[in-house]
């Protein structure tokens, strides 16, 4: 996932934020010590801090915990291919995990990324605008599918 953060909001009800004023998670598998190192390259490339936080990984559930995730009907349907749903519950865990970490240690404001992003810009100093009501704010991304 490639996040994009040139954003602009005309709204007298803002918030700005610098990129670095963001406290800044990352979500990174435990068997993937090589997207933990592109993300940390990604961050230092830019100037900036983030702490990991360690993926839920679907590729590891129990029978069980297989059992139980498919056969809750919004998420079987994800995919014909069980492995699949798997590692997509996991990512969804995953977010849910990071985010109760967020508000145990009441960070904000919060940015979050997976470790496959990467910045379109070289500088940490740009402005984003958030609009005062905002409970999450959307930055973006490119999704890309191997054939």
């Amino acid at each position: 996932m490639i996040f994009s953060i040139y954003l602009y909001m005309e709204t007298d009800k803002e918030y700005i934020f610098k990129l670095n004023q963001f406290k800044i998670l990352y979500i990174n598998l435990d068997r993937r010590p090589e997207r933990r190192e592109n993300i940390e390259k990604e961050l230092n490339r830019l100037g900036l801090k983030g702490k990991r936080i360690s993926a839920v990984d679907g590729q590891s559930f129990t029978q069980d915990e297989q059992d139980y995730w498919m056969d809750r009907k919004n998420f079987n349907s994800l995919s014909r291919n069980p492995q699949k749903v798997f590692g997509r519950v996991g990512c969804y865990l995953s977010h849910l995990k990071l985010m109760k970490y967020a508000l145990d240690h009441r960070i904000e404001p919060l940015l979050v990324l997976e470790d496959d992003c990467r910045f379109l810009t070289d500088r940490n100093d740009i402005e984003i605008r958030m609009p005062k009501d905002a409970d999450i704010f959307y930055l973006g991304g490119l999704y890309w599918w191997k054939t």
